[in-house]
């Protein structure tokens, strides 16, 4: 081999490492793992969500500054739950691999169940980190690779939660990594390309009604008074309540297939839906 050919070979070979680094670098699907809020919704972080507990949970700011943990606490004599959440927030394709990884801190923590976990619609299945956390321990990063569950949707949830519990438990940096190939080339934020989703009813199963609502929530908190029609009809403008919750007036509706188009100025999308006997 002359010495030209050999500095093709070397340099495609040096050219193919570069190239597969950087499509190994991973990437955390998780929208705003920092934690970090804007104070939209209150102390919660931007974009996720939340389910309502006894033990409520203190954010904490990170040594650097950059973000937030999450502190579960609870001392009293009785057991309690809590958790914090991101409803429909990841793209998951079933039965691909994914990394879950996160940070804890726990010190007299006493539980019958705890996680980090993704599910599906309904939580009828969820798959990720879950294990008793350890009762006492400074900060450690526990890292394992589940595969996916088979639901019908690729939307997924994830859920940080402790049940039953007494003493501490601090939680910081999650992150949901995509590892088998077909998991890689599906993987990105559902808030960048879905932040308006349905929250009630379930738009496969609108009962029938002389008056429905439908009702979203913008999970970007950036999209502000919106333009809806129903099937293609009269334009009419729309904002978040109080609440956040943006509640698009349908009308009365028959039975069957409808869709619902929505425009703002840097956002537009149609949902179908499907109106039910009650």
């Amino acid at each position: 081999m002359n010495d030209t050919l050999k500095k093709s070979v070397i340099s495609a070979f040096v050219l193919l490492v570069a190239i597969t680094g950087l499509c190994a670098e991973e990437r955390n699907m998780i929208y705003n793992s920092r934690m970090a809020s804007s104070g939209v919704n209150g102390e919660l972080p931007d974009g996720w969500s939340k389910v309502d507990h006894p033990t409520k949970v203190i954010w904490k700011p990170t040594e650097d500054g950059q973000g937030r943990t999450a502190l579960f606490v609870n001392n009293g004599n009785r057991v309690s739950s809590c958790d914090i959440r991101a409803f429909s927030s990841l793209y998951i394709v079933p039965g691909e691999s994914y990394r879950f990884r996160i940070r804890i801190r726990t010190k007299g923590l006493e539980c019958d169940d705890s996680g980090f976990v993704a599910f599906g619609p309904g939580w009828n299945k969820s798959f990720g980190i879950q294990r008793h956390f350890p009762e006492n321990t400074d900060w450690v990063t526990l890292d394992e690779v589940h595969e996916a569950t088979t639901e019908r949707s690729h939307i997924y949830s994830f859920a940080i939660y402790v049940s039953k519990f007494r003493g501490e438990l601090e939680v910081a940096a999650p992150e949901i990594i995509p590892v088998s190939e077909k998991a890689i080339a599906n993987a990105r934020y559902v808030r960048e390309d879905r932040p308006l989703l349905p929250v009630h009813p379930n738009l496969n199963k609108v009962e029938v009604s002389d008056h429905v609502v439908l009702t979203f929530r913008d999970y970007s908190h950036q999209l502000g008074a919106l333009e809806y029609a129903m099937d293609g009809g009269t334009l009419k403008k729309v904002v978040p309540g109080g609440d956040g919750l943006y509640r698009f007036e349908a009308g009365k509706l028959t039975e069957g297939r409808h869709s619902l188009s929505v425009n703002a100025e840097k956002y537009s999308a149609t949902f179908a839906l499907t109106v039910i006997p009650p």
